[in-house]
């Protein structure tokens, strides 16, 4: 089994890097760290570094060419995903957003 990976071989944790590049799957203590960061940004720092993961996520070629977008809801201080959404409906694409209903996740 490939680390990042559950046993039925879907994603389990995917980390966008400053660079671009993807980090698949993370120790207990590295989301721990993660996450205490995260949370000891400011509000500014926050909407800046959002900013700028969506104006990647928005001029990558898969975006580009998406009919459909697929995107969560930030919660606290998740990446804030409304700048994606409000670009997808503005280019005319669908926005489906996941909703985890027991231990199944359903896209509306």
């Amino acid at each position: 089994m490939l680390k990042g990976f559950n046993k039925n071989g879907e994603i389990k944790n995917v980390i966008l890097n400053e660079d671009g590049s993807l980090a698949i799957g993370m120790s207990s203590e590295e989301k721990k760290k993660v996450l205490n960061a995260r949370n000891q940004i400011s509000e500014k720092e926050w909407e800046e570094n959002s900013h700028k993961i969506c104006q990647k996520v928005v001029s990558h070629p898969f975006f580009l060419q998406a009919d459909t977008v697929y995107c969560y809801l930030n919660y606290l201080k998740e990446v804030g995903t409304q700048e994606i959404v409000e670009i997808s409906w503005n280019l005319g694409k669908n926005v489906a957003v996941p909703k985890v209903e027991g231990e199944e996740m359903h896209f509306y």
